[in-house]
């Protein structure tokens, strides 16, 4: 990922299910909060009802370079990696377990509508633009406790079969909306 740095803004990459929401909501997320100067690198799961573990990198600054940011989910634990480097690892806890619903993989940006995630936001400069390069995808196998690629895209094309372009729609706390264009 690639984001633009402009204040007030996150840039996310996501797993999300909400059957049932919110009793049965999962979330894992990366986001990028410019605005949280000291530590803009944000990783949380959210669970059950809304339950937050949110955690930030410690003086991890992707400023506006191109990132890796990796996410493994197991069973047993959530790990984050920044270019491969391991930051941050939740293991054995009750959210982690509660992490049993198949998920989507989303990725947005957007302006958030509290403080202090939407400090300093100046729309005077738009548009923005924030990166994604490529995204792959394992499947876990249980028995090997290992990962095995299912689908890799580079994004030579929009692909319908895997992605699902919002269109006018948003969500609470956040004064984006979401264009299909």
């Amino acid at each position: 990922m690639q984001n633009p740095g402009k204040m007030g803004t996150v840039q996310s990459f996501f797993t999300y299910t909400a059957k049932q929401w919110p009793h049965n909501w999962n979330e894992i997320d990366v986001e990028i909060v410019p605005s949280m100067h000291e530590n803009p690198f944000s990783m949380n799961i959210i669970w059950k009802d809304g339950a937050q573990d949110h955690d930030y990198a410690t003086q991890f600054q992707p400023g506006t370079d191109m990132v890796e940011y990796s996410i493994e989910w197991t069973p047993e634990y959530v790990n984050w990696f920044v270019n491969d480097r391991l930051v941050r690892k939740t293991e054995g806890t009750d959210d982690v377990h509660f992490l049993n619903e198949p998920a989507q993989l989303m990725m947005n940006f957007w302006t958030p509508s509290w403080s202090p995630w939407n400090k300093d936001f100046d729309d005077s400069h738009m548009p923005w633009f924030a990166k994604y390069d490529s995204v792959e995808v394992y499947d876990y196998d249980m028995v090997t406790k290992d990962f095995k690629l299912r689908w890799k895209d580079d994004f030579e094309h929009f692909d319908e079969k895997k992605w699902y372009a919002s269109d006018n729609w948003g969500f609470e706390n956040n004064s984006s909306v979401f264009m299909a264009s």
